[in-house]
């Protein structure tokens, strides 16, 4: 067979890894394709503008802050390794993954100090300009600092593990390039990769607490509420210049409408709940975890929350309590806001919907985390008149 013209389009999974690459190449080996002479990988499912202008700076450095684009790999973080060397000397950084600096100046102004200097890590990124600074340091014969940052540039990672994948695979590859608006897409599909069930990715968004998760399925519900990320869909009064991330707004707030929720109680700016600007009140939470528990859905919804003292970001709270398996809840944790929104079923008493949160607390967030847990342990063993 002769060489393949073909097209990756990506459609935003976040559960993508280099297992489901690998299994693309190897349908396409089974179909006898050898040699690829032009790959054009397609990025533009959830348009183009993948931060979130309401998030905080140094929160787009952090692993979870990755933005949700439509071809994302690894969950679109990687791993900064800082290793002391001699003292006086910079500390040696080594990327898990290469491409994710893509583009990018490093600016090096860490040093390995003697013993009993202070030790300290801050890794910071230019506005507006594609520079990394990375300072602090560490101690000589110190233990390696580890650091999750996001991808500073998701699609060079996925072409990158992708082309890993199929030399793997024995394909060759002899161009490869991004669509663009002059892109005109191939219509026959010789190979597909299938995300996990909607009831898998919900879980996995709400038991682990997962931005880029919850980041993607608001996207997601943007886009099929757009039919192509231009069209205007006047049910949800989403216009042409709608992003993704705002029609997925604007479909969840009609959705919440629709089911009793009231919009005075809300304010939402992306899915994660990483924007500074989303306002919530316990209220809000309340109405909204009410009306889950009558929709048709409504055990995917609970199986999908963390199980006190269990599961998720409830593994390692009320283990050994009265509250243990009896609560299903989401966590919330912000700099000096901590929430717990869910489901009680106390043993003698009437299932319960509750939220707790908490703002701008002088306690510290194990104390607070400690009042929170306080109040849903003596609601679990409420008992009826």
């Amino acid at each position: 067979a002769g060489a393949w013209n073909l097209q990756v389009i990506g459609r935003g999974d976040p559960s993508l890894k280099d297992a489901q690459l690998q299994q693309l190449a190897q349908q396409l080996k089974n179909r006898g394709i050898t040699q690829i002479d032009q790959l054009i990988l397609d990025d533009r499912y959830f348009g183009d503008d993948f931060a979130n202008s309401s998030w905080d700076w140094g929160d787009l450095n952090s692993g979870y802050g990755s933005v949700a684009n439509s071809l994302m790999v690894n969950l679109n973080y990687h791993s900064l390794t800082l290793t002391p060397q001699q003292v006086g000397t910079p500390l040696k950084l080594t990327w898990s993954e290469p491409a994710a600096i893509a583009g990018f100046a490093i600016d090096n102004q860490t040093r390995t100090v003697g013993p009993g200097e202070p030790e300290f890590i801050n890794v910071s990124r230019d506005l507006g300009q594609p520079i990394l600074r990375i300072r602090g340091q560490l101690r000589v014969g110190a233990k390696p600092d580890v650091t999750d940052l996001a991808t500073l540039n998701p699609a060079a990672v996925f072409r990158d593990r992708l082309q890993v994948a199929l030399t793997q695979a024995n394909i060759t590859v002899q161009r490869i390039q991004f669509a663009d608006q002059r892109t005109q897409n191939l219509t026959a599909e010789v190979a597909f990769v299938e995300s996990p069930p909607l009831a898998e990715l919900i879980r996995e968004t709400n038991t682990e607490s997962d931005n880029l998760y919850a980041e993607a399925l608001l996207r997601t519900i943007g886009t099929t509420a757009q039919a192509d990320n231009q069209a205007a869909n006047p049910q949800f009064k989403i216009t042409a210049e709608d992003n993704t991330t705002i029609a997925g707004i604007k479909v969840l707030e009609a959705t919440l409408a629709s089911m009793g929720v009231e919009p005075e109680g809300y304010r939402l700016f992306d899915g994660s709940g990483l924007a500074r600007m989303n306002l919530a009140s316990p209220t809000a939470f309340v109405q909204t975890l009410q009306a889950m528990n009558l929709q048709p859905t409504s055990t995917v919804y609970r199986a999908s929350l963390p199980i006190a003292g269990k599961t998720g970001t409830l593994t390692s709270r009320f283990r050994n309590t009265a509250a243990a398996n009896l609560v299903q809840a989401k966590t919330g944790t912000l700099t000096g806001a901590l929430s717990l929104s869910g489901y009680i079923s106390p043993p003698q008493f009437k299932p319960l919907a509750f939220s707790i949160l908490l703002n701008q607390s002088t306690k510290s967030n194990a104390e607070q985390r400690q009042a929170i847990d306080a109040i849903v342990l003596l609601l679990s063993q409420l008992k009826a008149c």
